[in-house]
């Protein structure tokens, strides 16, 4: 619209964030503009991007977009993260990619997704059960991943047994960063610095150095987990009709000093989570 091409001529509207609302279409090579460029109009499986007067969270053909400030997550449809040349997805802040997998297992499978409840523009929620394809298996095991993106973000992993027998799971969630920056995210180009992945007790920590310049991310679980350097798993063990819920904390560090920053959300912490909604309120 005219009205939004001269927000951003006058620097009152930020173009990568119009491309995360979907206001705004790229044709040609849309990198300079925003890391997840919306479909033209018309493509094939196009679902378009939506955010409404409420603030609900961006879904577009299966890939859901939750953002706060200058962070924003980027994933498929059943909350996993696996970027590549042609899916720019990933954790993204500080003009950097702290996050480029993000995958969750269960007993070495992948999940479906039933839906997805685009709660807040900030928060999603996915609803995943066993099985591929159309063929699902029996429904007796749910899975819902809640999570909250602000400075890093925040899940909330629950598993739900709706059998009458307990049962026992192998709970995997993989991890690894590339640290591209904006312009590298589609391209293959290598970078100079070194990898480092490292456990210690505050969880798994996926750095990135060069020179001075460092960006570190750090996962943790408030589950006992058993760390390696691409994930952490966890060996659980249901009752029937009963639940397992452990949260997964996202932190994001810059600075050869390692300056972390704490996600907004966390479980024990609810007060803080209608801070947001409050201010939104108010904003509208």
């Amino acid at each position: 619209s005219k009205d939004l091409f001269e927000g951003m001529v006058t620097g009152r509207v930020n173009a990568m964030a119009g491309t995360l609302r979907g206001v705004v279409s790229l044709e040609g090579d849309p990198t300079p503009a925003g890391v997840v460029p919306a479909r033209p109009a018309g493509a094939a499986g196009t679902r378009e991007a939506r955010v409404d007067h409420e603030g609900k969270a961006i879904v577009s053909d299966g890939v859901v977009k939750i953002l706060d400030g200058n962070t924003f997550v980027v994933s498929d449809a059943r909350g996993d993260i696996e970027a590549s040349l042609t899916d720019p997805t990933g954790l993204f802040s500080f003009d950097t990619r702290f996050l480029s997998t993000w995958v969750l297992t269960v007993n070495g499978d992948r999940l479906n997704a039933l839906s997805v409840d685009d709660l807040q523009y900030f928060e999603a929620r996915f609803f995943l059960v066993p099985g591929t394809g159309t063929v699902y298996v029996d429904a007796k095991l749910s899975v819902i991943r809640r999570r909250a993106v602000g400075d890093g973000f925040h899940e909330e992993l629950t598993i739900l047994n709706h059998a009458e027998e307990p049962i026992e799971l192998t709970v995997r969630v993989d991890a690894d960063s590339d640290f591209a920056d904006l312009f590298e995210v589609k391209d293959a180009l290598k970078k100079k610095g070194t990898y480092t992945n490292r456990i210690d007790e505050d969880g798994l920590h996926l750095v990135y150095e060069r020179d001075t310049f460092a960006r570190m991310t750090t996962i943790s679980a408030s589950a006992p987990a058993a760390i390696d350097e691409k994930g952490l798993t966890f060996v659980v063990t249901i009752e029937p009709h009963g639940s397992w819920t452990t949260d997964l904390d996202v932190v994001t560090a810059v600075g050869a000093g390692g300056r972390m920053v704490r996600p907004k959300y966390r479980r024990g912490e609810r007060r803080a989570q209608p801070n947001m909604g409050r201010s939104l309120g108010n904003w509208l």
